[in-house]
């Protein structure tokens, strides 16, 4: 009997540590970004799924990946218990944290911006603001005044002052160029006088008008310059006031910006933001630097670049459903990953170097 007893207390051991070995399959949250988290041939790749592969094999888990629109629905779906895990990795805040519960941190990384444009040079960008049609419209006109000036008065001064303006036109009409430009500069040409009452008038005119044509040229290089400061090219954070700038639904970028003096156009997807970025639509897009190097990587995306430093800098960890048992065996996980140095690897094989 006793012999029997032993018997079945064995199988169930035995038993149990079978059913304990067998890994347990969870529903996992994600939401596809090229780069980050997308399906090719029915299987995860990227970044992140990297990522999850190494921590869901520590904890010995299987996952059932659960698709989303964005990263509302997922914190919605993880808050109410219908999927086990957020994959994120998202950004740790209050806000968050009273809706979800998080792991321990997977990454830090913060906010970056993406624009429009080739390799950022900011002292090159107020010079081709002064390319403009407005700008062209002024240069022309002034020029058109110096030469209409010009053949005037050396019209009216060739016969009496020789000296000064040749009787011959090409000689004659460049001195009475010359002159045009050195008043308007300089406010007279002391080498060529005037000697003729016609002349003078001429002159008097052109030296009052002048006034005139350097005040609104002067006028319009400042505006121009001045536009640039306020409305032309993001460098950084800093350049964010008054700009109208692209975020991500339910995003901490929002937050940023909007702390910033910038003005927020929310997308439901990343990719939609920067659509309109290309598009001209927006002057910036602002989502967190490991995401947006991930999709500037992109053939679509060649013409935007990212600028400036990161800023507003979070940890980003997975979320699971409050009270999850799931939440310690995945910290466990994770911990492992990060101290042999595995999390940094995948990522930096991934995306590259983490600025």
């Amino acid at each position: 009997m006793h012999v029997r007893h032993a018997i079945l207390a064995v199988a169930a051991a035995l038993s149990a540590a079978a059913a304990a070995a067998e890994p347990t399959t969870v529903s996992v949250g994600v939401c596809e970004m090229p780069g980050i988290f997308e399906f090719e041939g029915g299987e995860p790749t990227g970044a992140i799924a990297d990522v999850w592969a190494d921590i869901a094999s520590r904890a010995g888990i299987q996952s059932r990946f659960v698709p989303e629109r964005n990263i509302a629905a997922l914190i919605a779906d993880t808050a109410a218990g219908r999927i086990d895990v957020l994959l994120g990795p998202l950004a740790m805040t209050e806000a968050r944290e009273r809706q979800v519960d998080f792991t321990h941190p997977v990454m830090m990384s913060g906010m970056r911006i993406a624009v429009p444009g080739g390799p950022d040079r900011p002292w090159l960008a107020p010079l081709l603001s002064l390319v403009s049609r407005e700008m062209l419209t002024v240069v022309l006109a002034i020029i058109a005044l110096v030469i209409v000036t010009a053949h005037v008065l050396w019209f009216v001064e060739r016969i009496r002052n020789p000296q000064a303006f040749p009787a011959g036109y090409r000689e004659g009409v460049w001195e009475a160029i010359w002159w045009s430009i050195s008043t308007i500069v300089t406010g007279g040409c002391e080498d060529k006088p005037i000697e003729t009452t016609a002349g003078r008038a001429v002159a008097i005119v052109w030296m009052l008008g002048g006034i005139t044509v350097v005040a609104t040229l002067t006028g319009t290089i400042a505006a121009r310059l001045t536009a640039e400061h306020v409305t032309g090219s993001i460098h950084g954070p800093r350049d964010l006031p008054g700009r109208v700038v692209g975020v991500m639904e339910e995003s901490v970028a929002s937050e940023s910006v909007r702390a910033r003096g910038g003005s927020v156009m929310v997308y439901a997807k990343l990719e939609d933001a920067l659509a309109a970025l290309r598009a001209g639509e927006i002057d910036g897009v602002v989502y967190e630097n490991h995401i947006l190097q991930a999709m500037l990587a992109r053939p679509e995306n060649a013409s935007l670049r990212l600028v400036g430093s990161i800023f507003d800098t979070y940890d980003f960890a997975l979320a699971v459903p409050p009270g999850s048992p799931l939440r310690e065996p995945l910290s466990t996980a994770i911990l492992a990953a990060r101290e042999d140095g595995t999390i940094a690897r995948l990522m930096e094989r991934n995306l590259g170097r983490h600025e």
